[in-house]
């Protein structure tokens, strides 16, 4: 099996392919940063699976509503549009997401530590160093802001919110996609959900994988 990963806004690829990789003993692994569909599908075509954690998610659902790749997928913490005004599975509201952007700019370590902290995502908390490129995280919470994906689930997918994520409604997405799986007594931490998601791959076989 090789897999392609797109993980969240201000995760670093790093710690992201380890909290694989603690699911997913076998297999390749590739873990990238979110930006536009293009950027992040269009170079990786030589994949088993793909999948896609909070804005990742995102990302892959916008992908896949241009073009089916007809790769299993795997979709944690979804969302189709991310403010909270727009009804589509966000929590967050758009002057909260402002807010971060113009603190991002001036002080982007506070920033992602005040995030990581409402996340409920602590091992990342205290970091020194950005997880990648001030100006690409800039530019993923302008996706954050005015991204939407066409609301429904892609053939062959596997979508998991958990029951008590800060920053996505699983009951608003159940609204729109009762398919989506809760995860009980879950946040936004990808681990539990990847736990989840290989016991669902696990049980069932794609003639692609290798």
């Amino acid at each position: 099996m090789t897999c392609l990963w797109i993980s969240g806004w201000g995760i670093p690829p790093r710690w992201f392919e380890s909290q694989v990789r603690r699911c997913f003993t076998d297999g390749t692994h590739r873990v990238v940063i979110p930006g536009t569909e293009s950027e992040v599908l269009e170079p990786h075509h030589g994949f088993d699976r793909l999948g896609g954690f909070s804005l990742g998610a995102m990302v892959l659902l916008r992908a896949e509503g241009r073009s089916t790749s007809g790769r299993p997928t795997g979709l944690l913490a979804p969302f189709f549009a991310f403010p909270a005004e727009k009804n589509l599975g966000g929590r967050v509201r758009l002057a909260q997401l402002r807010v971060l952007r113009r603190w991002l700019e001036r002080d982007p370590l506070g920033a992602l530590e005040d995030f990581y902290r409402r996340a409920g995502l602590d091992d990342l908390r205290g970091r020194t160093e950005l997880p990648y490129d001030r100006e690409l995280l800039l530019q993923g919470i302008d996706l954050l802001v005015d991204g939407a994906a066409r609301v429904g689930l892609p053939p062959g997918s596997v979508a998991l919110a958990g029951e008590t994520d800060a920053l996505v409604d699983p009951i608003r997405l159940r609204e729109h996609c009762p398919e989506i799986e809760v995860i009980k007594n879950t946040g936004h931490h990808p681990l539990p959900l990847l736990r989840a998601l290989a016991k669902r791959w696990e049980a069932t076989h794609w003639p692609a994988d290798s």
